[in-house]
């Protein structure tokens, strides 16, 4: 994405895809597929692609937003560990809620429905995450120095702050 001087509508057009796939197709695809091991690949083969989608426009989303982070590195780097970690507590919460609301409705006939309007109720979130990122002003992006495979590998161990936050993370990341 680098040559690219203006990404946002492609950042834009890929995340509208990657939450149309991980949500939405894995959402209605059940209605269409009955075999259960067609079913299996298909669930394979989307979630694949979305994620792969993610993990192709996140470093982009990343040096979008880097303008409106705090300038200050000790400031940003709060941020940022409070961004994630409350990320991952609401993620954790959600998750953990709405399973005991589902399991409650366990044999009910509301129990899909349940499911189902949770999923529609994310995909509107998600849209909602695009209109507003619509209108975010796309600053020119910073020229990077040339980063070295070694140095990529060997420069996160040189931050104390860092290697902490990320090693509360997995920790949380592990138990949860």
């Amino acid at each position: 994405f680098e040559r690219i001087k203006r990404r946002k509508w492609i950042l834009l057009g890929a995340r509208l895809l990657h939450f149309s796939l991980y949500i939405l197709a894995t959402t209605v695809m059940p209605s269409f597929v009955s075999d259960p091991a067609e079913r299996l690949r298909w669930f394979v083969a989307i979630l694949f692609v979305a994620s792969a989608i993610s993990a192709l426009i996140s470093p982009a989303l990343t040096a979008w937003s880097y303008p409106f982070l705090p300038t200050n590195n000790e400031k940003r780097i709060r941020y940022l560990s409070l961004i994630q970690l409350s990320s991952v507590i609401m993620s954790a919460g959600t998750t953990i809620l709405s399973s005991v609301l589902a399991d409650r409705l366990a044999g009910s006939e509301n129990q899909a429905s349940f499911i189902f309007s949770l999923r529609y109720i994310a995909f509107g979130l998600g849209m909602l995450e695009l209109l507003l990122q619509v209108f975010l002003k796309e600053f020119p992006y910073p020229k990077g120095e040339k980063l070295r495979l070694r140095s990529l590998l060997t420069l996160p161990f040189r931050a104390r702050k860092f290697l902490y936050c990320s090693l509360f993370m997995f920790i949380w990341n592990f138990t949860v």
